[in-house]
C-alpha cells in the first residue's frame, strides 16, 4: 500500500512539473512573438514570467538580458551578455547582431561596428532585410562615433541628488544673483503618474540644499511643464493649459505667491506651453503645431507686443531656415536677442532632439542656418530646455541620455579651453612604435566623452583635449586595450599651445600597475578608475552664478557611483557593522558585515584555499532569507596604484558574486562593487594591524 501511495505522489509531482512546463512553454512562445516584433519591453515581462515558472528554461536568460539592455536597463554592465558568447554565441546566428544593437545603445560604436561585421561575415542564412539592417546600423554607428569624436568647447556636469531623481527633471531656470534653481519634476506623482510640479532649490557652497515643492503653482502635464524666469524683475512664468494663457508668480517675504494672469490681451495670440519670454516682456517665442501640417510637426512662432496699443501681434512662424519638416521646440533667445537656441529632431540631428544655435544677420535680419551644438551638449538621445546663464558662457539643459539617474536629468554646462597634445606610442618590449592603433583620452568629469587619435605608421598621434584635467589614457589596437595610464595636464594656454607627451610601455603591462589587456566586459570598471581618481583629488564643480573657463576654476564636485543612492538612505561607507549571522535581522540600509577570511591569490581575483567556509556561511544566510538583496563590496590596501587597486577590488567582489551564483543564488540579488583603497578600516603603515584589515569583502544590505 505504501508503495502505491509513493507511486501516486511521484506521479502527482511529475504531473505538476509537466503542467508548469506546458505553462512556461506557452508564455515563452508569447515572449518570442513579442521579441521578434521588436516589442522588447513587453517581451521582457513575459521572459521574466517564464523564469519564475521554470528557471533556466531554454534561452530565456539570454533573451531577457537582450531586452533588459535595450530598454529600461541600459546602465547595466554588459558582462553577462558577453558571457553568453561561449554558449548562445555559437548556437544563435543572431548573437552578434543583438550584441551590436546593445553596443549602439551603450554608445560603444566601434565595438558595435565590429559585432555587426562579424554577423555579416558569417556564412549563415540571412534575409535581405536583416542584412540591410545590419549595414544600416554600421553606417549609423560610424556616423555617431564621428559625432562623439567631434566635441564642442563645452564641458557638462550631471546634477546630483537632490536635484536629479529616478523620475523626470525638466525645464531648469536659474536665478544667478540668488543661486536659485527652478525646475519641473514628477517625483511627487503617485505610481507612474505624469503630474509635474515646480520645485525650488538653493545653492549652498558647492551643493544644492534640500529642495521644496512650490505647491501654489499647481500641477502640470508633461507637455505643459515649462518654467521661464525673467531675471530683471524676478518673475516666474508658467503656462496654464486650462486658461490658455501665461501666468506669473513672484516672491514676497521669501515665499512664492499665487500666480496671476500676465496679460489678458495675450490670449488672442494662442500661445502654447513651450514658450520663451524676453527680459522686456514684449516678445514671446513658442512651439505649436503648424497650421495645415502633420499633427506631429511642431514649429516655432513668435508674437510681439505693440508698445502703444498694448496688443500682441498675430503669431508668425520663423522662416524655413529655423522651422524644418520635423519638430522644433523649447526656444531660448539671448538677452541681446541676436542668438536663438532651440531643440529639434530635424536639421540632420544626431540623436532624437538636439540643441541647435542660429544667429541673427544684422544686415538682412534673417536667421542663419542652425548649427548643431555638438557633443557633449547633444548626445545620441534627446536634449531640450537649453538655457544660458546671464554670463552667456554656461547654463543648463535636460537630457535622457545614457547614464541618467532616471528619466530626463538636468545638466549644467560651461565653456572650457582646449589644448593640442601630440607625441608617440612606443612598445619597449619589442622596441617598436605601435602602428595603426588608437590612443583615447577619457576625462574624469564626464566619462561618456573622450578624445582620440589614430596612431600613424610611426606611432605618432595628435588631438585636442580639455586643458587642466585628469584623464584615463588607453592604447587600443585591433579592438583590444593594450595599455592604460593615468595622465594629468595643467596647461591652459589654449590651442596656441601644443603639449608634447610620449607613452612608453612594455607589452602586457601598464603604467598604472599592470592591468594589461581589458576585455569589453570590463569597460565600466575602467571608467570607474577615473571617477575614483577624480573623487580622491576633490576635483571641483564650477559655481552656477558665473560660469568659469579653465583659467578661472570655480569649485566643483565629482560624485562617484557608490554615492548615487536614493536620497535619505545610508551608503555602505557609513553603515553600521554587524556579523553575517545577524544580518537578516537588520534589513535596513544601515547594516553591513565584514568577511575577514576570504582569501585571494596575491595580485589576482582568484579565490584562495580556505574561503569556502566563510562564503558558505554567507550562502546559508541568503538561502534562508530569499528577500535579502546585498551589495558585495571589495576593498584593498594602498599597495600599488589607485586605479589598479580599484580594478582588482572590483574583480574580487565579482569573484564572490560568481561563487554565490554558482551555488544557486539569483544574480538579481547580488551587486558587486569595488572600492579600492578609498575606505580603509585601519592605517596602511603596517601589515598585521593595517593593510591586512583593509583587504576585505563587505556585505551591505540593499533591501
Amino acid at each position: 500500500m505504501s508503495s502505491v501511495k509513493q507511486f501516486g505522489s511521484v506521479a502527482l509531482i511529475l504531473f505538476a512539473f509537466g503542467a508548469f512546463g506546458q505553462k512556461a512553454e506557452k508564455v515563452y512562445q508569447r515572449a518570442e512573438a513579442l521579441f521578434y516584433q521588436e516589442m522588447l519591453e513587453q517581451a521582457l515581462g513575459e521572459y521574466e514570467l517564464v523564469r519564475e515558472l521554470q528557471p533556466g528554461y531554454r534561452d530565456t536568460e539570454y533573451k531577457a538580458e537582450i531586452c533588459s539592455l535595450l530598454t529600461a536597463h541600459r546602465e547595466k554592465p554588459l558582462d553577462k551578455l558577453v558571457s553568453f558568447k561561449e554558449s548562445f554565441g555559437k548556437t544563435d546566428r543572431f548573437y552578434n547582431y543583438w550584441l551590436g544593437r546593445v553596443y549602439v545603445s551603450a554608445y560603444m560604436f566601434e565595438e558595435a561596428m565590429q559585432a555587426f561585421q562579424v554577423f555579416l561575415n558569417k556564412n549563415d542564412v540571412k534575409s535581405g532585410k536583416i542584412t540591410a539592417e545590419a549595414r544600416k546600423f554600421i553606417a549609423l554607428a560610424d556616423q555617431k562615433m564621428q559625432f562623439l569624436d567631434n566635441t564642442s568647447d563645452y564641458e557638462i556636469h550631471q546634477l546630483e541628488a537632490p536635484i536629479n531623481t529616478v523620475n523626470a527633471e525638466l525645464t531648469p531656470a536659474f536665478f544667478s544673483e540668488k543661486d536659485e534653481l527652478l525646475f519641473a519634476s514628477n517625483r511627487s506623482a503617485k505610481g507612474a503618474g505624469e503630474d509635474f510640479s515646480i520645485y525650488h532649490a538653493i545653492k549652498e557652497g558647492d551643493r544644492w540644499a534640500d529642495i521644496t515643492e512650490i505647491t501654489i503653482l499647481g500641477d502640470f502635464a508633461r507637455e505643459n511643464a515649462n518654467v521661464e524666469v525673467v531675471s530683471e524683475d524676478g518673475k516666474l512664468f508658467i503656462f496654464d493649459a486650462e486658461e490658455g494663457d501665461l501666468f506669473y508668480s513672484e516672491t514676497r517675504n521669501g515665499k512664492w505667491v499665487r500666480p496671476v494672469e500676465f496679460d489678458t490681451k495675450l490670449k488672442a495670440a494662442h500661445i502654447q506651453s513651450h514658450f520663451f519670454i524676453n527680459e522686456h516682456e514684449d516678445r514671446i517665442i513658442f512651439a505649436t503645431l503648424a497650421d495645415g501640417k502633420n499633427r506631429d510637426d511642431l514649429d516655432l512662432y513668435q508674437t510681439f507686443k505693440d508698445p502703444e496699443s498694448g496688443k500682441w501681434s498675430r503669431p508668425a512662424p520663423f522662416n524655413l531656415t529655423i522651422n524644418s519638416k520635423l519638430d522644433e521646440d523649447s526656444p531660448y533667445l539671448t538677452p541681446d536677442e541676436k542668438t536663438l537656441y532651440f531643440a529639434s529632431n530635424g536639421h540632420g540631428s544626431f540623436g532624437g532632439m538636439d540643441i541647435f544655435k542660429s544667429e541673427l544677420n544684422p544686415k538682412t535680419l534673417e536667421w542663419t542656418e542652425p548649427i548643431n551644438m555638438g557633443f557633449p551638449i547633444n548626445s545620441p538621445d534627446d536634449e531640450m530646455n537649453f538655457k544660458m546663464n546671464d554670463d552667456g558662457q554656461g547654463g543648463y539643459f535636460s537630457s535622457n541620455r545614457l547614464h541618467t539617474t532616471g528619466d530626463f536629468d538636468i545638466y549644467s554646462f560651461w565653456e572650457i579651453e582646449k589644448i593640442r597634445i601630440e607625441g608617440r606610442v612606443f612598445d619597449l618590449a619589442i622596441n617598436q612604435a605601435i602602428e595603426d592603433g588608437m590612443i583615447r583620452f577619457t576625462p574624469s568629469q564626464y566619462t561618456d566623452e573622450h578624445f582620440r587619435s589614430k596612431l600613424s605608421a610611426k606611432g605618432k598621434y595628435q588631438t585636442e583635449i580639455i586643458a587642466d584635467e585628469t584623464y584615463l589614457v588607453e592604447i587600443i589596437k585591433d579592438g583590444e586595450t593594450l595599455f592604460t595610464d593615468e595622465f594629468e595636464i595643467h596647461e591652459t594656454g589654449g590651442l596656441s599651445t601644443t603639449y608634447l607627451k610620449d607613452f612608453m610601455f612594455s607589452s602586457g603591462t601598464s603604467a598604472t600597475g599592470g592591468i594589461g589587456r581589458i576585455e569589453d566586459a570590463d569597460r565600466q570598471v575602467v571608467q570607474e578608475q577615473i571617477k575614483a581618481r577624480a573623487q580622491k583629488e576633490q576635483r571641483r564643480q564650477p559655481t552656477t552664478g558665473t560660469t568659469p573657463t579653465r583659467k578661472d576654476p570655480k569649485p566643483r564636485t565629482v560624485v562617484s557611483e557608490n554615492t548615487k543612492r536614493q536620497p535619505g538612505k545610508n551608503t555602505a561607507q557609513n553603515a553600521k557593522v554587524t556579523s553575517i549571522r545577524d544580518l537578516p535581522t537588520n534589513y535596513s540600509m544601515g547594516r553591513k558585515a565584514v568577511l575577514r577570511n576570504v582569501y585571494f591569490d596575491f595580485g589576482t581575483s582568484g579565490l584562495g584555499v580556505g574561503s569556502d567556509r566563510v562564503l558558505t556561511e554567507l550562502l546559508n544566510v541568503l538561502q534562508s532569507n530569499p528577500r535579502l538583496r546585498v551589495e558585495i563590496g571589495g576593498h584593498s590596501d594602498n599597495v600599488g596604484s589607485t586605479s589598479t587597486n580599484l580594478w582588482l577590488s572590483q574583480k574580487r567582489a565579482e569573484a564572490v558574486r560568481n561563487w554565490l551564483i554558482s551555488k544557486g543564488v539569483n544574480d538579481s540579488r547580488l551587486v558587486a562593487k569595488g572600492y579600492g583603497e578609498s575606505q580603509p578600516l585601519a592605517s596602511n603603515d603596517d601589515e598585521e594591524d593595517g593593510r591586512e584589515l583593509n583587504r576585505r569583502i563587505e556585505i551591505f544590505v540593499i533591501e
